[in-house]
């Protein structure tokens, strides 16, 4: 029969012998095309062919499945060879398996979000992770379906970073906060993981960031600051106002670099994500880190230098009243208490 499953059709041959017999049954079509290809085959003497690299697989969605809402994400783990060992060595897929992303448990996790970031910003981005001195921190890069091709060649760019990366990349756009609570809440597993936003655009500017960070993790701040360096604003600081940041216009604690504990996140108020989602597509920084920094015991400036790169173009005035409108809401809200 004719190989559909992972297979190559010689579609110019195929054309010439059609029409294929396929009778019309109370106005439909009685046979699937392959298999009226199949009974062509049969009655001229054509045959189907097998072969390739053993290292080539596929799996098989049965029909029961297509509509399964995890099927994006198990086509996005079997292009990037993540699969449940028990699924090896079948054809059809089996959902009841554990199709999900690799979990983290670093002391020290970057998120990396973003959509269509142009290649080179993204491998500089990646260098600037390699070339740390202490590399003991895991990754997580979300791709929220970019439509460049390059989200498909991202496993490549990884280089040795890809045995400690979890890499999502989605086929329908999930937006900031659906994609923030993914990573920090499901693939962060550890309540005291150091979670630190890197935009995919922006590069760290030290080999020794890592280390800084981690020596302050390892002293307890629950969450933490460096220096950003903005090329357009190249005379601008950014230093963080922990006291009541959200009467201060967000106080710079949403500046890059930030680092925060998961625990420090999960502690936060549902409610503090009621906002509609565009509101966090313009301004994630703030709407994120105001509510976890009014709950922060040892925020931590450490102010040793440049960490971060974050190099953006200007925003359109559209943009600018879309921010507008979210700051306004952030600020009329009631801000966090600690527990005492």
């Amino acid at each position: 029969m004719p190989e559909i499953r992972l297979g190559l059709l010689d579609l110019s041959r195929i054309r010439t012998h059609r029409p294929f017999a396929n009778p019309v049954l109370e106005g439909r079509l009685s046979l699937m095309w392959h298999r009226a290809l199949e009974q062509e085959q049969k009655r001229i003497g054509m045959q189907s062919l097998r072969g390739g690299d053993s290292r080539t697989f596929y799996i098989h969605p049965m029909n029961r499945d297509k509509l399964d809402p995890r099927l994006p994400a198990v086509r996005d783990l079997v292009a990037q060879a993540r699969y449940p060992t028990c699924q090896a060595e079948q054809w059809d897929l089996d959902l009841s398996l554990d199709w999900r992303y690799p979990k983290r448990t670093e002391d020290i996790v970057f998120l990396l979000l973003g959509k269509n970031t142009p290649q080179r910003l993204f491998q500089r981005c990646i260098a600037s992770l390699q070339a740390q001195s202490k590399q003991d921190f895991g990754v997580i890069i979300v791709d929220d379906a970019s439509e460049t091709l390059f989200s498909q060649e991202m496993p490549f760019a990884l280089g040795p970073l890809t045995t400690r990366t979890t890499l999502v990349r989605h086929s329908h756009r999930q937006g900031y906060m659906s994609n923030f609570r993914l990573a920090v809440e499901d693939i962060c597993v550890r309540p005291e993981t150091l979670v630190v936003v890197l935009d995919q655009d922006d590069a760290l500017m030290s080999p020794t960031v890592v280390e800084s960070l981690w020596r302050r993790w390892d002293e307890g701040a629950d969450m933490i600051h460096a220096p950003m360096f903005r090329p357009e604003k190249p005379l601008r600081r950014y230093t963080p106002d922990y006291t009541s940041p959200r009467s201060k216009g967000g106080g710079n604690v949403w500046a890059h670099l930030r680092g925060f504990r998961k625990s420090l996140f999960t502690a936060v108020p549902s409610a503090e994500w009621d906002l509609p989602s565009a509101y966090f597509d313009v301004l994630s920084d703030f709407l994120m880190m105001v509510p976890m920094a009014e709950l922060a015991e040892r925020p931590v400036w450490i102010d040793e230098g440049y960490a971060c790169l974050h190099q953006r173009l200007p925003y359109s005035s559209e943009r600018k009243a879309a921010e507008m409108s979210a700051k306004r809401w952030l600020a009329d809200r009631q801000p966090l208490l600690k527990h005492r």
